[in-house]
């Protein structure tokens, strides 16, 4: 889902967490939540490899990165 403000939402399990860049890999592209970021379900903690989420948040200029705003822990 990507609007004219190249919002993307994602679904799915997260993998290859990097705690110290504040990274995670989703759907073949690099999700960060270094900035502030709206977590619903949880907390930064729980990002773990396999956790399954909804991410909601901005495309960066590189086209491989979102920029997390919103993260949901789902079932």
């Amino acid at each position: 889902n990507v609007s004219s403000r190249n919002e993307i939402e994602l679904h799915g399990a997260i993998s290859s967490v990097n705690t110290d860049s504040k990274t995670f890999a989703l759907r073949g592209l690099t999700v960060s939540y270094a900035g502030t970021v709206d977590f619903q379900r949880g907390t930064a903690t729980n990002l773990v490899n396999g956790a399954q989420v909804e991410v909601k948040g901005v495309a960066a200029a590189t086209g491989t990165t979102v920029v997390a705003k919103k993260i949901k822990f789902e079932d």
